[in-house]
């Protein structure tokens, strides 16, 4: 994969082509617990659906990209309250090779809207705090990330618990809060 974030389904879908190779189309199915005929609607370009993005990624042994692609290209389709369940913890690791801007989009649970979320980012040696009202739509907490030699996981911890979609780049959000000051060093 290349250092920039696909921006479509039919990208990602000729990215799982590409990565595939030689190998079958059932063998793949197979490893990723869906039918063939799944598999092949994808790597033509229908959506992945959320759920299946790390699945896929380690599959086709993709590093990261073809997660952050499909959470990315879902963006829109992301409904937690219908399909996931609240935490207080979440944890993303972005692919090492990405330098951009990255968000992480913090949804609350329909007893948490408009209250006061404690927010907490720990990412290699450096933290962030924040409380903040979040409303029905959800906030997007935007920041920027250097290419690393190895991936680092990003932790957020949400009191109350809330749901989390960590992202590539960043979109026009009505309520969008840039974190890049927000940042100290950890002292180990």
């Amino acid at each position: 994969m290349d250092d920039r974030p696909l921006a479509s389904e039919r990208e990602i879908g000729a990215a799982l082509k590409r990565l595939r190779g030689r190998r079958s189309l059932r063998d793949m199915a197979k490893a990723a617990r869906i039918s063939k005929s799944s598999l092949s609607r994808y790597e033509n370009g229908a959506p992945v659906p959320l759920h299946l993005a790390s699945v896929l990624d380690h599959v086709y042994s993709a590093r990261g990209w073809i997660e952050a692609a499909v959470r990315s290209s879902g963006r829109e389709r992301w409904d937690p309250w219908r399909t996931d369940e609240a935490g207080s913890r979440h944890v993303h690791t972005w692919p090492a090779n990405y330098a951009g801007s990255v968000s992480i989009h913090v949804r609350p649970t329909p007893a948490g809207v408009g209250l006061p979320h404690h927010l907490r980012l720990a990412w290699g040696p450096w933290s962030a705090r924040m409380t903040l009202p979040v409303p029905r739509p959800g906030l997007q907490l935007t920041t920027g990330k250097s290419r690393d030699e190895v991936a680092v996981p990003c932790q957020l911890d949400c009191d109350p618990p809330a749901h989390a979609l960590f992202l590539v780049g960043a979109t026009a959000h009505r309520h969008s809060v840039d974190i890049r000051t927000l940042w100290c060093r950890t002292v180990d």
